[in-house]
């Protein structure tokens, strides 16, 4: 299984990360954006969803990486 990340200049747009749910443990994720922060593909960045109370890791997304082989 893969998970996609669109990137724009200014966004990253997570299509996928309901894939990520577990309804059984009370996590419902939608897909969603967030505003690009400075160097996303080179380092860890964490987000809390304020609505779920999700933590969300992206660990050095990799804008090289063109999916599975």
């Amino acid at each position: 299984m893969g998970h996609v990340l669109a990137l724009t200049d200014h966004d990253v747009i997570d299509l996928s990360i309901d894939q990520a749910s577990r309804p059984e443990r009370g996590v419902v994720l939608e897909p969603f954006a967030f505003p690009r922060p400075p160097n996303f593909t080179e380092q860890r960045t964490t987000l809390i969803d304020d609505h779920t109370g999700s933590t969300l890791v992206y660990d050095r997304a990799r804008a090289s990486d063109h999916g599975c082989r």
